[in-house]
């Protein structure tokens, strides 16, 4: 039996993912980017745009049959709604929407797949065994304040946190900006760590960055 081979489509650089450079469990499963030799289709998010295209108007002929073609979504259904012709193009649909917003014959709840914004694997390999933590708690500030999702209730929150709790460190754009968030994560014994959306299947970076870090968050 040869090896099943899936091929990643997406918008964005798939490089973000850190996928070619973490461990493979399955041996017999080979991810492609490139060319017409493969078994499964997975469209992450989008297709790429072309040259001057904000929004993709790409197409993309599938080698396999339309069972073998998935479409995972990233964006929450408050900041990204995906259209109907769109997803009926898809076999499967792995999604963290909520049923009437996004309603497909064969869709599975399923947690968004992000980028890596902890870092990349040397970051991740770097304490096998949790690391001894010399500060309290930290969080990650963001300047975004859309009021049609939860940003702008999160931003007043992270913000009261800041301004009214002691000894609470703040990372990112205005405070203190990092390369990696192990960077304001992995000497913090706890992480503040707040969502911009909240439905049943919906978590992202946020949460699970803390336990790449060993890291108890308050979520």
């Amino acid at each position: 039996m040869g090896d099943l081979r899936i091929k990643l489509v997406s918008k964005n650089p798939i490089s973000a993912f850190q996928l070619f450079d973490l461990p493979q469990h399955n041996k017999n499963v080979r991810f492609v980017l490139e060319g017409d030799d493969y078994d499964w289709l997975v469209v992450w998010d989008d297709l790429p745009p072309s040259k001057g295209e904000r929004l993709s108007n790409s197409i993309v002929r599938g080698q396999c049959s339309q069972s073998r073609t998935a479409l995972m979504t990233y964006e929450p259904s408050s900041v990204k709604h995906y259209g109907k012709d769109y997803v009926k193009q898809f076999g499967l649909v792995l999604t963290s929407h909520e049923p009437q917003r996004l309603p497909h014959k064969s869709r599975r709840d399923f947690p968004p797949v992000g980028w890596w914004y902890y870092g990349g694997l040397p970051e991740a390999m770097a304490h096998p065994t949790p690391p001894q933590k010399s500060h309290n708690v930290s969080l990650f500030h963001s300047d975004k304040r859309q009021t049609h999702t939860l940003h702008a209730k999160r931003f007043d929150f992270l913000q009261s946190m800041l301004e009214g709790v002691e000894g609470v460190s703040g990372f990112g754009r205005g405070l203190r900006p990092v390369h990696h968030k192990a960077e304001g994560i992995d000497d913090f014994r706890y992480h503040i760590a707040v969502e911009n959306h909240i439905s049943p299947h919906h978590w992202t970076e946020k949460l699970s960055d803390c336990f790449l870090g060993y890291s108890l968050a308050f979520y």
